[in-house]
């Protein structure tokens, strides 16, 4: 339609005063925004027509599929840096809302300045616990670590440990159910 069309120029007008200084970046902001209101297999459709890198699908496709909530949690943004680039994403709905939705576009800053204090903007957080540390606690290995580390890094996103020393005593509590 015509607004979703205009709302499109505008955000890629936007993301041109970017000065996005990585072009590979430049061009999955700006393909995100074309495919933004496209369901997954559209966009996934329309980039297979444009490129079989896999590397633009892996960025797009969750660029456009994620859409942005009033608030997060900061649970909610350790799991969201799993799925994407949480800058990238903020670059994307601040394009997308700075003329349409005054208060979606302050609430891309809050998102973009926590991911920033989290140390997430441009990655996710790194797992505190490790193989070696389940070892540690005498356990052999086996195909349960990676439950146990799948579990760990979950208690880790929702904050129920900050530090090493807090993982180790999380998963000796684990161990001991």
């Amino acid at each position: 339609n015509e607004e979703s069309w205009q709302t499109l120029l505008t955000a890629l007008d936007e993301l041109a005063k970017q000065k996005i200084k990585n072009s590979k970046t430049s061009i999955v902001l700006m393909l995100a925004a074309v495919c933004y209101w496209f369901d997954t297999t559209q966009t996934t459709n329309f980039l297979l027509k444009l490129t079989n890198e896999k590397e633009l699908l892996k960025r797009i496709v969750p660029l456009t599929q994620t859409k942005i909530a009033k608030q997060y949690a900061d649970s909610e943004l350790y799991r969201l840096a799993t799925v994407l680039n949480i800058e990238e994403f903020t670059l994307l709905n601040s394009a997308i809302y700075k003329n349409s939705n005054p208060k979606m576009y302050e609430t891309c800053k809050k998102i973009k300045d926590r991911a920033e204090e989290l140390q997430i903007l441009n990655k996710k957080a790194p797992a505190l616990l490790m193989g070696k540390d389940i070892v540690a606690c005498g356990v052999a290995p086996s195909k349960k670590f990676s439950d146990i580390l799948d579990l760990a890094y979950e208690a880790q996103m929702d904050g129920e440990f900050s530090s090493l020393d807090e993982a180790k005593t999380w998963l000796r509590r684990y161990l001991a159910t």
